[in-house]
């Protein structure tokens, strides 16, 4: 059996322990998602929002830092946004929460929606040189459909898109327990 070695020459499977306690951590995390999915959907729209507000201190000092730079004022932009982003987050923390989950769902939904358009279009420009056209419209219409429900009930669609990731953590999570046990 061949070693793996990282960059500092010591093999991969010393560091396991990581990858157990990155396992243990996504289960936690998947078992706060399911359990109380409002308020892990604040916590981690309080920790983007600290994320918005240290970007945003550091992009803003680059711009006084770097004025020599034809484009700095757009990095002080970009950082007085990151910084108020980060306050609004930080003095309305539920409402914030609310905002970025609706703008996820909403983004999603047009993705679908757009995405099973365009599936449905190239199937039936290729429909005559491919076999199995029908099973790329099907599955048009069901990105479509599914863009239409997100967009009809996006409050039910957070609680469920958190739960799915919830599912996924606790899936991911799990893997990476075995895979730390098997790197031992």
């Amino acid at each position: 059996m061949t070693a793996i070695y990282t960059s500092a020459g010591r093999p991969a499977r010393s560091y396991w322990w990581v990858l157990l306690i990155e396992g243990l951590v996504a289960i936690g995390f998947g078992a706060m998602l399911f359990l109380q999915p409002a308020i892990t959907l604040v916590i981690l729209t309080t920790f983007l929002g600290a994320y918005w507000l240290v970007d945003g201190v550091f992009k803003v000092v680059g711009a006084f830092t770097g004025r020599g730079d034809r484009s700095w004022w757009l990095l002080l932009l970009s950082g007085l946004l990151g910084i108020a982003a980060g306050i609004i987050v930080f003095s309305q923390p539920l409402i914030a929460t609310l905002l970025t989950q609706l703008f996820l769902v909403y983004l999603l939904a047009i993705q679908a929606i757009i995405g099973g358009i365009l599936s449905m279009i190239w199937a039936i420009r290729v429909r005559k040189e491919i076999q199995g056209e029908g099973w790329i419209l099907a599955g048009g219409l069901l990105a479509i459909l599914l863009g239409v429900l997100l967009f009809s009930s996006p409050l039910i669609s957070i609680l469920t898109l958190a739960w799915i990731a919830a599912g996924f953590a606790v899936v991911g999570g799990i893997g990476m327990i075995i895979a730390a046990f098997r790197m031992r």
